[in-house]
C-alpha cells in the first residue's frame, strides 16, 4: 500500500489525516489521497517529504486564518525520525524549493509557498 494511501494515520506520522482534495485555485487542486498536484490534464507527482509538507501546511490553514507553520515545528513532524539528515531545516528548505518548482509552471502558483524570516511557512490558497 502506498505513503500516501494509509487511512487513520495521525500527522506525527507524517502522513495527512484529512484526506481528499484540496482547491488551491480554479484550477489547480492536490490530491492527498493520490499525492498529486492537478491542473486540467497534467498531474504532477509528489515526493513523501513533499507530501508531508504540504499535509501540515493544509491542516495549518483549514485550523487558522494566520496558517503560518513555524520551521521548528515543520522539522519535527517531518525529520523527527529521519537520523540520516544531519542538518534537518536545511532538508526542510530544500523540500521546499522543490515544492515550489513544481507549482511554479502552474497557472496562478508561483508563489503558492509564502515564507516569512521568523513566522514560518504557509501555503496561500483562494477562497
Amino acid at each position: 500500500m502506498d505513503f500516501k494511501r494509509q487511512k487513520g494515520m495521525s500527522q506525527e506520522n507524517g502522513t495527512c489525516a484529512a484526506l481528499g482534495s484540496v482547491q488551491v485555485n480554479s484550477d489547480v487542486t492536490i490530491d492527498m489521497e493520490g499525492g498529486y498536484l492537478n491542473c486540467k490534464e497534467i498531474s504532477i507527482p509528489l515526493a513523501r517529504k513533499e507530501y508531508q509538507v504540504l499535509c501540515i501546511l493544509i491542516q495549518r490553514r483549514q485550523i487558522s486564518s494566520w496558517g503560518y507553520c513555524r520551521v521548528e515545528e515543520l522539522v519535527k513532524y517531518i525529520y523527527s525520525r529521519d537520523s540520516e539528515v544531519v542538518d534537518k531545516p536545511r532538508a526542510l528548505q530544500e523540500t521546499i524549493y522543490r515544492l515550489r518548482k513544481k507549482f511554479a509552471p502552474l497557472p496562478g502558483c508561483d508563489h503558492i509557498i509564502e515564507g516569512r524570516s521568523g513566522w514560518g511557512y504557509r501555503l496561500r490558497t483562494t477562497p
